[in-house]
């Protein structure tokens, strides 16, 4: 009877995780449809590939964490990922347990004041050479108000040591373009919009 009973606990329980990873893959794929294919992600990103020697490399939104490998193939030191998806975080470790680069991705809501310090804690690094911020403001700008997005840019202009790359519908650049100070950075690089892939425009600072 005990074990009759175990038996059918055992099966619940392995039926329940089954049904929770299968709706977390769906949850995946639907973001990864959303976020578009991952050719097209990095399409424009080549150039700030060629600075990538001994950098480091701040993702703010970094999903799945393969833009953030890119960096590593091409000689980034060290790499942070933030995004507010576990599933996906789980996704980005799992890759970079295999990579010999130090490497933290942590969730973090980045409508949030100083999400970045507070996610990152003692290995914030404060200024990286190479900040991303791919595909996340048009998700999130809705729900902040004026002045919280005008301290989001800030901060993500603090950390900005070398370079800046920013991704998003070109409808949004409008919202964002006028919170970039164009007294710290200069226009290097722009890719046009790819489908469902954003305006990708990358900036040096002054």
């Amino acid at each position: 009877m005990a074990s009759s009973f175990h038996a059918t606990a055992v099966k619940a329980r392995d039926l329940a995780r089954d049904i929770r990873n299968s709706l977390r893959l769906k949850s995946s794929f639907l973001a990864a449809k959303r976020r578009g294919d991952v050719l097209k992600r990095i399409a424009g990103l080549e150039t700030l590939f060629k600075m990538a020697k001994d950098a480091t490399v701040l993702d703010l939104g970094c999903f799945d964490g393969l833009i953030a490998y890119e960096f590593v193939r091409t000689g980034a030191r060290l790499v942070h990922g933030l995004d507010n998806d576990g599933f996906h975080l789980d996704t980005a470790k799992r890759i970079f347990s295999q990579v010999n680069v130090p490497s933290r991705f942590v969730h973090a809501d980045l409508r949030k004041p100083d999400a970045v310090g507070h996610a990152l804690g003692a290995h914030d690094q404060r200024q990286y050479d190479i900040v991303l911020f791919l595909g996340v403001y048009q998700h999130i700008y809705r729900s902040m108000g004026v002045q919280r997005r005008k301290d989001l840019v800030a901060g993500i202009v603090d950390r900005v040591g070398s370079f800046l790359a920013i991704r998003m519908p070109h409808e949004t650049w409008g919202d964002f373009g006028g919170l970039l100070p164009d007294d710290k950075f200069e226009l290097v690089h722009a890719v046009p919009q790819i489908g469902n892939v954003g305006e990708l425009r990358i900036y040096r600072r002054r």
